[in-house]
């Protein structure tokens, strides 16, 4: 008989592959097989399963004090988190809130965008724009500004009103540095059409669901400079990019102007516990202290203590020796990045890599140049998983088809080449039975 357990994602009748522990970088299901993790998890585990530190710090936290009311109390351990955080965002965020994960993070920051604009009078402005094939979380709020995959909202409705897209400044087949040729101007015109209506942007800083495609800093400084000239806050989704999976702590922090709201989950405590956060600027807080207003937005586990002390320890973990951890990550990234390319070169149905850290693309293409089918790459990670490597695949019409990694933060070289071996292997045998 099978579970009554009704996965995310999944036909109520869909059994899973049952996982029994985890240990590093590694995975081991209820029949003794054995898997890296090249996923880590769903992009939170950076560190690896069964980190002790984080595990310890859990611990004694749950032994000293494991739940607070946060409508009536504050703990040190939430507020020294708090501090952390701002300490390591860039200048002007003034003020951290906790949620319960990066949906929930997205609906917060699309509550302040469209009170704030409310305390400082501007009643007609109730229009967020968010860049197309972008993914916000799948509560209402989230669902409403993703565009990645819209056609699973369907049926879903009535979703939020007042969501805008932008385009997104990527094409596969144009080099970067020609990325803002076409898409710098284009931004404006599709801003200026909404712009007596507009209440704030989210972005992406790297469209993570979509295929990870990095964003150019120099578009995103431009629609900050442009937002920051009419009043209109940014929201920098960093739901996926935070805590050092681009290489850094935060992509905000390469930014020559800083977005108004932050948002962040995922990696904040290696997937020990739902957890996330929203860090605002002093702007936003100004605003709402002019008005004595409180911000309305609650879930009762926000702030919760034992998250928290995970989440300090992993900052720590990751920031004690002079952010080693991250600069591994950053060389871990680009030895995958040259070798899938050298791998891969003469292989028909490759088309290139992208990378933000340890945010892998590679796209793969059919033998006549165009886009493989999701069916296509949707066997092929499966094939893959039975070969023993975790990943996952992306595929949106016309814009992308890829396999994605996210390798944790620890993945050492013969790990590497273990992902290499196995995910060039996969992808040369499928470019043979396509006849390539």
């Amino acid at each position: 008989m099978g579970s009554s357990l009704w996965m995310p994602l999944a036909r109520a009748e869909t059994h899973g592959h049952k996982i029994s522990r985890g240990r590093g970088v590694y995975l081991y299901d209820t029949e003794g097989r054995k898997y890296i993790d090249a996923n880590s998890g769903l992009w939170n585990v950076s560190l690896g399963y069964a980190e002790e530190n984080i595990m310890s710090a859990v611990k004694e936290q749950m032994e000293r004090l494991y739940y607070v009311n946060p409508c009536e109390f504050t703990t040190e351990t939430a507020e020294r988190l708090a501090d952390t955080l701002l300490s390591l965002l860039p200048e002007g965020m003034s003020r951290c809130l906790f949620t319960c994960s990066g949906s929930e993070s997205i609906e917060t920051a699309v509550k302040i965008i469209r009170r704030y604009q409310i305390l400082k009078g501007h009643y007609t402005r109730d229009t967020i724009a968010v860049i197309k094939h972008s993914y916000h979380g799948n509560f209402y709020g989230g669902m409403s500004a993703s565009s990645y995959e819209r056609h699973t909202a369907k049926g879903y409705g009535p979703l939020l009103e007042g969501f805008a897209e932008i385009s997104v400044p990527f094409d596969r087949e144009c080099s970067p540095d020609r990325i803002m040729d076409t898409y710098g101007s284009l931004m404006y015109e599709e801003l200026n059409r909404i712009e007596a209506s507009l209440a704030g942007v989210i972005i992406e800083p790297v469209l993570g669901s979509a295929g990870v495609i990095p964003i150019p800093v120099e578009w995103m400084d431009r629609l900050m400079e442009y937002c920051r000239s009419r009043d209109i806050p940014v929201v920098s989704d960093e739901v996926a990019t935070g805590f050092g999976r681009t290489g850094r702590m935060f992509v905000s922090g390469r930014l020559d102007n800083p977005p108004d709201i932050i948002t962040m989950s995922k990696g904040i405590n290696n997937g020990i516990l739902p957890f996330g956060a929203a860090a605002v600027s002093d702007k936003i807080e100004k605003a709402f202290l002019k008005a004595n207003e409180p911000l309305f937005h609650l879930s009762t586990q926000n702030c919760n203590p034992v998250c928290c002390a995970a989440a300090s320890e992993l900052i720590r973990l990751l920031t004690y020796n002079d952010e080693a951890v991250l600069d591994r990550a950053e060389g871990t990234g680009g030895y995958l990045e040259e070798q899938f390319g050298k791998q891969l070169k003469s292989c028909r149905i490759f088309h290139s890599i992208r990378r933000a850290g340890l945010m892998i693309a590679i796209e793969l293409k059919n033998l006549q140049g165009g886009f493989l089918s999701s069916y296509e790459l949707f066997s092929l990670k499966e094939n893959i998983k039975r070969n023993g490597v975790i990943l996952e695949w992306a595929w949106v019409n016309r814009v992308t088809s890829c396999l994605v990694l996210f390798p944790m933060f620890i993945t050492g070289k013969e790990e590497c080449d273990t992902i290499l071996s196995v995910v060039s292997g996969e992808i040369r045998k499928l470019a043979r039975r396509m006849g390539g």
